[in-house]
Order: structure tokens, then C-alpha cells, then sequence
């Protein structure tokens, strides 16, 4: 993306957008964006393992709660499942 694009919407990104509505589920009184870590918001690890659960049940993708500790952001966990969920790549 260069400066001159626009950021694209959480309307366009349904993945991301109910990520971050599981994550503001786990998380009362939060606002979780794309930028927010998840530590930052209030998570710990009761929370990233209900997230792992969540998104195991919600989506059919196992993520490594390792993954969600060194995630830099909820952006990044984001990235994670749509590459998942978009199958491995072909040549």
C-alpha cells in the first residue's frame, strides 16, 4: 500500500472484522483494532487461549498460541488466519 491508498476497510475484511468483534467479546471494554496487541487491550493467557479456541471453532484454524503471544499486533494474527484459511500456496 503507498501513502496515496487509502487504508482499506474492516467492512471489506470480514475475517478481520470478526476477529476483532471476538477479541472485544473477550475482552469487555476494549476496542480492538488491527493495530491494537492484544496484551495492550487487557489479554492474558487465559484470554489467547480463548481466542485460540474461538477461532479453532469459528474458522477451522488452529493457531499455535505461541503465535498470539509474539504477535506484534491483532493485525498479525489476522494475517496468520487468511493465510490459513486461503490453503497452502501454489506454484
Amino acid at each position: 500500500m503507498t501513502a496515496t491508498q487509502p487504508p482499506r476497510s474492516t467492512a471489506a475484511e470480514p475475517t478481520l472484522a470478526a476477529l476483532l468483534a471476538l477479541c472485544a467479546e473477550l475482552l469487555p471494554g476494549s476496542a480492538p483494532t488491527a493495530a491494537a496487541n492484544l496484551f495492550a487491550l487487557g489479554a492474558d493467557s487465559a484470554t489467547l487461549t480463548a481466542l485460540a479456541a474461538a477461532v479453532a471453532q469459528r474458522w477451522g484454524v488452529e493457531v499455535d498460541l505461541t503465535d498470539l503471544f509474539d504477535a506484534e499486533d491483532l493485525g498479525e494474527v489476522h494475517a496468520g488466519i487468511a493465510a490459513a484459511l486461503a490453503g497452502p500456496a501454489r506454484p
